[in-house]
């Protein structure tokens, strides 16, 4: 018969299709019973014992039937009856006989390992085959054909696959590959390539573990060629992994005794000490100190000798600026002696060279800025004090005569009243108030305020009157008292003044300020300033730029400037 689906060729006691699947329709249990009496089988006789006597039974032939291709055949059970049903309700008696025996003979053949894997099992005797079709329900067993199967389980494998494929080979397989390949690099010497890969691995398994081995490989590496400065690095980085510390230690002293070798002693005790070897430090710079102590460079052997001795160093020290007093080598000997301080006699060795420096500066080349001031520093060491007298008259009457009228008046400042010192402020101020008449009204009308009566200082204080206040103001400077227009950083700027007024007045709030160009400008107030009262204020030069300034006097409530004068920061 034929499967009412696919249309394919089935075996009479088949229950599902073989090419399709379709379950087979079991044939009406009336049909069954005839076909059993046809068969000639006794009542209560099995199938199997109907399959023993198949060799005394004759088989008749039978009609070939025609083709339908909506038979159906099933096997609900295997322990249940075969039955088969035809489109027509009335099969003709004969037709029911022969198709009863042929079901009887074909279930009495042999089934061979090659047939259908789904067959009919023991059949129940005919005798327990009921008359009428049995209509309750039953229980049915759903088998499937062997090619259907395959393709379900083989669509499973396939689903399974995938979902290893999204999930388990990124997750494990992948990073898996990737660590066995690393490890193998990491036997194989290949470090960089090993490393590259452990990175990539986000702490899979031991990769951190390997990736701090691949970083101590390295070093070792930098150590065996040689290179033990990036080598003591490499090895510190690794924060104790293993030896890494006493071989980071032992590249420094391999570096240090490279330095040592090269001259680079500096470099060399470092690199001691950075090893932890403060004895190899202190005895190469013992060797150094001592080398250098030979040689005649005491201050070098002085700083070689502070690696390990302050005491030593001092000693070297002192050598060194005796030695170099001794040569003329005047400025290092006096650099020595300050550091010394008051190591031994040093503070009087340090005012002898000193006094050596400006005096003989002033005897060969005259007065200047520099020996005056040195000489004024120096008080009453020997005749220190009477030459700085001469030479400030002298450099005073140097700058008058070259018009620098203003640091002429500073200069006799610091010398009155020695020679004629106090008639030369006069002259000075005097000449300065003629020079400012054109450029600077406000400033000469204050200098011939000041000088009252002499020469004709009134007239002209008269003609550079502007209708002002009448306020007025003398002005000088001075640094640790002594009067000067230069100044340097360290110092600190005192401004004295005495202000006067040609008109009744109560007290003024007066403004001195210093202006370093647009980008620094110090002020400082003086309250209550009288006619002809005096008045001063100071001045940090720490945060000044170098180069000129200028110094202004002011009425803080008009503005009213009443003096300016220039100075020079360097």
């Amino acid at each position: 018969m034929n499967c009412a689906k696919c249309g394919g060729e089935l075996r009479e006691t088949a229950k599902f299709c073989p090419w399709c699947g379709e379950k087979v329709e079991p044939v009406p249990e009336e049909s069954a019973e005839v076909s059993a009496a046809a068969a000639g089988i006794p009542e209560n006789t099995t199938l199997n014992e109907a399959s023993e006597t198949e060799e005394n039974v004759t088989e008749p032939e039978t009609e070939i039937l025609p083709e339908n291709d909506e038979d159906t055949a099933v096997c609900d059970n295997e322990n249940e009856p075969v039955t088969a049903a035809a489109e027509d309700e009335a099969p003709a008696e004969e037709e029911t006989s022969s198709t009863a025996e042929t079901e009887v003979t074909e279930l009495a053949v042999e089934f061979k390992g090659s047939d259908d894997l789904y067959v009919v099992a023991e059949q129940p005797a005919a005798s327990d085959i009921p008359e009428k079709n049995d209509t309750r329900p039953r229980e049915r067993t759903v088998r499937f054909s062997f090619r259907y199967g395959t393709a379900l389980i083989a669509a499973a494998f396939i689903t399974i696959i995938g979902i290893t494929a999204v999930f388990v080979v990124p997750e494990h397989i992948i990073p898996y590959v990737k660590y066995r390949k690393a490890e193998k690099f990491f036997a194989d010497g290949d470090i960089t390539a090993a490393e590259d890969i452990f990175s990539g691995l986000d702490g899979y398994r031991s990769s951190a573990e390997y990736i701090t081995k691949c970083h101590y490989s390295a070093a070792a590496a930098l150590m065996d060629n040689g290179d033990f400065e990036q080598a003591a690095k490499a090895f510190a980085a690794l924060d104790g992994f293993a030896d890494s510390d006493e071989l980071a230690s032992e590249c420094l002293v391999h570096s240090a005794e490279n330095y040592a070798a090269a001259g680079d002693f500096d470099s060399a005790i470092s690199a001691y000490y950075m090893a932890g070897k403060p004895e190899l430090a202190e005895d190469t710079a013992k060797a150094r100190a001592e080398f250098l102590m030979e040689s005649g460079d005491f201050f070098a052997a002085a700083e070689a000798a502070e690696k390990y001795s302050h005491e030593k160093a001092l000693e070297y020290l002192y050598e060194g600026s005796r030695n170099a007093m001794q040569n003329g080598d005047l400025e290092n000997a006096v650099k020595g002696f300050e550091k010394l301080g008051d190591n031994r006699d040093s503070e009087q060795l340090l005012k002898e060279c000193n006094y050596m420096i400006y005096a003989g500066d002033y005897s060969e080349n005259g007065a200047n800025a520099a020996n005056v001031r040195g000489l004024y520093d120096m008080g009453n060491y020997r005749d220190a004090a009477e030459l700085f007298e001469k030479a400030a008259y002298e450099y005073g009457n140097e700058l008058f005569d070259s018009g620098k009228y203003y640091e002429a008046y500073l200069m006799f400042m610091n010398v009155v009243p020695y020679e004629n010192s106090g008639a030369m402020l006069y002259r000075c101020r005097y000449e300065l108030g003629k020079s400012l008449e054109s450029s600077d009204p406000h400033s000469a009308y204050s200098i011939f305020a000041m000088l009252g009566n002499y020469s004709d200082s009134a007239a002209r204080k008269k003609s550079a009157d502007k209708g002002g206040s009448g306020w007025y103001a003398d002005g000088y400077t001075s640094e640790n008292g002594f009067f000067t227009s230069i100044f340097s950083n360290s110092d600190t700027l005192l401004v004295s003044c005495t202000a006067g007024t040609d008109k009744p007045a109560g007290t003024v709030t007066l403004s001195v300020s210093l202006n370093c160009g647009d980008d620094f400008t110090v002020s400082a107030d003086c309250e209550n300033v009288r006619n002809s009262g005096f008045f001063s204020a100071s001045i940090s030069l720490a945060s000044a730029p170098a180069g000129n300034a200028e110094v202004v006097v002011s009425v803080k409530d008009s503005g009213e400037v009443l003096r300016r004068f220039e100075i020079t920061i360097g």
